[in-house]
Parts: C-alpha cells; structure tokens; sequence
C-alpha cells in the first residue's frame, strides 16, 4: 500500500516551489491593500485560452504534480490559459485546472506555469494550507480556546496572497446619478480583434446600513471586439471601505453582447478600438 503525508505537508515537499519560484505579488504602499478570497477553491481565472494545446510532456508533468498531492484518479484537465493572475508571480505563464476523482468524491486543482514548469502556484497553495487548518483545527467550543483559533485563523487570511487595486492611469469617463465611470487605457491588452481594459465604476455615496461596510468602487475588465462591434464583462472586482474586496457576477463569461450604434458602449467601443497602443 502506498502511503502518503498529510495533504499540508505533500504540499509543502512539492510546493517549497512556491515561495522561490514565485515573485511576492506587488504590495501597495498605502491602505488600499485589499485582501480578496472568495468563498471556493480555486477556479480556472476567466483568461484567453493559449494559443497552442497542452502537449504530451506537459500532460505528464501536470499529473505528477498533482498526484504528489492528491492520490486520486485525473477525471479531467481544462485548456490552457494563457497568462496568470498577479498573485502568481512574474514568472507564471499559464494555468490549467483538473477535476480529480477518489472514492466517488471530486475535488478540483488549479497548476500554474512557473519558470517553464507546471507547478502549485500561490493562491492554490494558500488554499491548501487553509483546508488544511480547517481539517485540523475545528472551532473550539471554549471561548479562550476559540480566541486563540481566531487569532490563528486570522493570521492564516493576513498572508492570503492577494494583489492590491491596480493603480492605473484613471480618465473620466462620464458622470450621472449612479456615480462615475472611468477607464485606464494604460491597461489595454489587445489578443487578435479583441482588446481588453479596465474599468473603474465609482458609486454615489450610499447611506450605510448599520455597520455593514459600503462598496468603495469597482474595477471590471471589458472585452471588446472591434472587427464584429461586440462586448462583454470578462470579470469585477468590489472594493470595499472595510479593505476587502470580492468578486461580482458575471452574467454570461462567454456570450458576447452586439454594440448597437449611437450607444455608451459604442462609444466606449470606438475609444478602445481606436486607440493607438504604441502612443498610450
């Protein structure tokens, strides 16, 4: 029978990686230092699939770096991203997410590309560690007991590996009675006829709720393809004023939505799409 350490400490033989291979993620240096961590594991971040497959040798190498952590049957493994989200680092190209299967029990694993290879990055490797602690350390009853395991808890969510607001080059947009929309056209990333841009909506001051914290502003990333006139929201980002953030939905990731002229977002869509990237 084969044995196996504990799911932490398999992380932590195969994925010392991460904290070498991986470049910190870039701190703010103000109080805009938010801390995002969604409520699941880990999924394939909305991002273009790479242009070329997953070849052979690296099918190989993602599923021995899964099995280093789980013993588990590899039910599926997703296309490729192409690039990474910043909390994995400089050094992280791609990722590839996996649907594993043991005793009739599936669990997801998100692998990401670090230095040409395919490895746990950061915040996968946080995840770990947190199911870890969840498994490990159950919520005391005692209440001196239970403040030690807060304090612990919260320690564990200090060191989420999360990136702060980008800080973009912020132009006015427009302005009406539900705030103001601004775009950075410093963020433009163009992909064939598809060009992509951050967006930064600030609501008008709403009248709190107790002591619910209120959303500071949001940043999305729109999508436009200026060949067939056409647009969509890839992903949104809340900022709230408590220094935490979380992510809005999405209505469809996939469908795009016509840009019908004499519009806002035909607007929009002229001003991204016409943009010389060379002179931003």
């Amino acid at each position: 029978m084969r044995h196996f350490p504990t799911l932490f400490a398999a992380a932590l033989v195969y994925a010392g990686l991460v904290s070498a291979a991986a470049d910190d993620p870039p701190r703010g240096q103000e109080s805009d230092w938010y801390r995002e961590i969604p409520s699941s594991e880990p999924q394939l971040p909305n991002r273009p699939m790479r242009r070329e497959n997953i070849s052979d040798d690296e099918v190989r190498e993602v599923q021995d770096a899964a099995l280093q952590l789980y013993p588990d049957f590899i039910v599926v493994i997703s296309g490729v991203t192409d690039g990474c989200a910043c909390e994995e680092g400089g050094q992280c190209s791609a990722q590839v997410g996996l649907a594993l299967n043991r005793n009739n029990v599936t669990r997801s694993l998100m692998l990401s590309k670090i230095d040409g290879h395919w490895k746990v990055g950061a915040v996968q490797f946080w995840w770990l560690k947190f199911r870890e602690f969840e498994r490990t350390h159950p919520r005391p009853a005692n209440w001196d007991a239970r403040q030690d395991w807060e304090r612990e808890r919260q320690a564990l969510l200090k060191h989420y590996p999360a990136c702060p607001a980008p800080a973009g080059n912020w132009t006015l947009l427009r302005t009406d009675r539900f705030g103001s929309t601004f775009i950075d056209m410093s963020s433009i990333k163009e992909t064939g006829y598809i060009r992509r841009v951050n967006f930064k909506n600030i609501r008008s001051p709403l009248q709190r709720v107790g002591h619910l914290p209120s959303m500071r502003f949001g940043i999305s990333v729109e999508a436009f393809d200026c060949r067939d006139r056409r647009m969509r929201t890839d992903s949104v980002m809340h900022y709230l004023d408590d220094g935490t953030a979380y992510p809005g939905g999405v209505i469809d990731p996939v469908l795009w939505d016509p840009v019908w002229p004499g519009t806002v977002s035909a607007k929009d869509l002229d001003l991204v799409c016409g943009a010389n990237l060379k002179g931003i």
